[in-house]
Order: structure tokens, then C-alpha cells, then sequence
């Protein structure tokens, strides 16, 4: 029987503000899966793409993200080793527990500013 990947919803717009120091909650609200499977939610920051740039002088300092198993998150933009304001790529990443597991994706840009 084939299965279908998660649906992924978010519970906010997919482009936010945010100042330095500021702590956002992100959200999976209304994500679910057309079979009935168990989902598993993971928040992660994909540096990349995005120009808000922190250093730690050798390598990047993280963005920690603290995500409950609902799918919420949350993130505090640093305030310290901030090279330069700019956009902040993070992907939510939302597995069903069917056979074989499906992923689907959503990304999240935050426009840091002062």
C-alpha cells in the first residue's frame, strides 16, 4: 500500500522580523500526516543561504534552536560576535514514522535586524 509523505504547515508567516537578542517561536502548527503516522519535528539552521553572519573567530557560532515534540521552537537571535545583520535561513523538517519514513520540509527566513 503506498503512503503518502507529511503534510507541513506552518503557524506563523514563512518570512519574519526579528531583533538581536529577540526570542521568536516557531511552530509546526497544523502539520499532520494523511496516513495516521506518528510525526517527528526538527528544527535546524542552514547557514548558507542566509547573510546574518556570527563568528566565534575560528568557526561559526550555532544558532541553538530548542524544539519540543510538537513541533514548536525556540530560537534567540545572538547578540554577541554578530558580523553583520542580515537574513536567517531556518528549515523545519517534519519525518512520519510510516515504512519506508518520508520527509518533508519548510523553510523559515528571519530578517535580523538591530
Amino acid at each position: 500500500m503506498p503512503t503518502t509523505p507529511p503534510i507541513v504547515r506552518l503557524g506563523h508567516p514563512d518570512r519574519l522580523t526579528a531583533r538581536r537578542g529577540e526570542t521568536i517561536r516557531l511552530a509546526a502548527t497544523g502539520s499532520r500526516d494523511p496516513d495516521g503516522d506518528r510525526l517527528e519535528y526538527r528544527w535546524f539552521h542552514y547557514p548558507e543561504p542566509g547573510t546574518f553572519t556570527v563568528s566565534s573567530g575560528k568557526v561559526g557560532v550555532p544558532i541553538e534552536i530548542a524544539t519540543d515534540a510538537a513541533g514548536s521552537a525556540d530560537v534567540t537571535i545572538p547578540t554577541t560576535r554578530v558580523l553583520r545583520n542580515g537574513t536567517l535561513h531556518l528549515i523545519l523538517e517534519v519525518t512520519d514514522s510510516g515504512s519506508p519514513r518520508l520527509t518533508r520540509y519548510r523553510r523559515v527566513i528571519v530578517n535580523v535586524t538591530d
